[in-house]
């Protein structure tokens, strides 16, 4: 056998024995926050650049075969001036805006999402100060590394981490202001690190030839590789097919013997639809006391800055529509046959758990219709009076328990 032969033969078998090469990538996004703002805002820093990014990096993954996602990191931060449970209330809430942004616009499995939740980033300031020729460098880096403590805000009396307290401490606050003005607008924020890996999967096979000197080099085409981002189309229907919504009561109407339910669409884009139902017949004619009423609402809400759909603080316009009778030791108010109003809501959901919230609400508009004053007398009913009522001010109140009914963001709690 010619020696031409012998090495080319030898070749073919060392690449087909070739092991699976792949790249890891580390990718980083960060967006910033306004003081005290949970929500993304594109018009805030360089968050719409930053967005675009986002997308763009999403789009390559989606269409790229061979990237696999092996793990994704979400973080949010907030700045140290508040107190702890707001702190932590912030920095979680942004993290869950960045996860809600992304996870709406790719599927990511459970199994590889990861959260921090440090909440607020002393390591950069850390970083920034070591950099600087601050002249209190060391003893505010001293105070940085200790180990984090609540303590009492002799400010306002709320808990805070002890570093705080002593970086107020430093020079009758003069230190703490410098941060503040300096560092702190840097350390409102959400993060996301997606972990990946590009595979390089070339199969070499070794063509049977009768001659050794026709000996042929075939690659075949590189699998394809799992990608976790890949979405399909029945995947897609599923889910738009889904409308998150809830119902709730009215504890102040349960409160004063009214039951009532209420249902909410949320319509996307930060829109819901409430209607709200109440009904209550109650009788003791012996002690002259009469309860009748029921009627309705229709409340179109805009929401704001929520951890997920129907939570956070919510704008509305609702109408209105009831009628009553009311007897009370011997004076009775009757509406006339519809009781109607409108005006402008304003409210807070407050999440207490993963489906369930207290939502306060309160509306301010006008209540018109009339209403007529009656007294028993001789097991009969005797009207007095007729009244127009034309009402401008508070229209609705609720105290509501929410049961949420919808997809939860995964990969643990908030």
């Amino acid at each position: 056998m010619r020696l031409t032969n012998i090495w080319r033969i030898l070749l073919i078998l060392l690449m087909s024995n070739m092991s699976v090469h792949a790249m890891e990538n580390r990718t980083e996004f960060k967006i910033d926050f306004r003081v005290n703002v949970v929500r993304i805002e594109q018009d805030f820093s360089d968050n719409a650049s930053k967005i675009e990014e986002i997308v763009s990096y999403i789009r390559n993954l989606c269409a790229d075969s061979t990237l696999t996602i092996t793990s994704v990191t979400f973080s949010g931060t907030a700045s140290p001036e508040g107190p702890y449970e707001w702190n932590r209330y912030l920095a979680g809430a942004r993290l869950a805006s960045l996860e809600r942004f992304i996870r709406d616009k790719v599927d990511i499995p459970d199994s590889i999402i990861s959260h921090d939740h440090s909440y607020i980033p002393w390591d950069y300031l850390r970083e920034q100060l070591v950099n600087s020729d601050h002249p209190y460098k060391n003893t505010v880096i001293s105070i940085i590394d200790n180990q984090p403590e609540l303590v009492t805000d002799p400010d306002n009396g709320k808990l805070v981490d002890r570093r705080i307290v002593r970086l107020k401490q430093l020079d009758n606050r003069a230190v703490w202001n410098h941060l503040l003005k300096s560092y702190f607008s840097k350390m409102r924020n959400a993060a996301a690190i997606i972990i990946s890996y590009k595979e390089d999967k070339t199969r070499i096979s070794l063509v049977p030839v009768a001659d050794p000197s026709t000996t042929q080099l075939t690659a075949s085409p590189p699998p394809v590789a799992p990608n976790h981002l890949h979405i399909t189309r029945q995947q897609e229907r599923r889910e738009h097919k889904f409308i998150p919504m809830a119902i709730s009561t009215n504890l102040l109407y349960d409160a004063l013997a009214v039951p009532n339910l209420g249902i909410e669409f949320y319509l996307g884009k930060n829109y819901s639809v409430k209607a709200n139902w109440m009904y209550a017949w109650w009788s003791r004619d012996n002690r002259h006391r009469y309860w009748r009423a029921y009627g309705g609402d229709l409340d179109v809400r805009r929401w704001f800055g929520g951890t997920r759909p129907l939570t956070g603080h919510h704008i509305g316009i609702y109408g209105q529509m009831l009628t009553y009778d009311f007897e009370f030791g011997g004076k009775g108010y009757q509406g006339g046959k519809w009781t109607w109003g409108a005006g402008l809501s304003y409210g807070y959901s407050l999440p207490v758990s993963r489906h369930f919230n207290i939502d306060f609400t309160i509306g301010l508009g006008y209540l018109g219709g009339e209403y007529k004053k009656y007294h028993p007398a001789d097991g009969c009913y005797v009207w007095d009076s007729t009244h127009s009522l034309n009402w401008f001010g508070p229209t609705k109140a609720e105290v509501s328990f929410v049961w949420y009914i919808g997809p939860q963001k995964k990969g643990g709690a908030r």
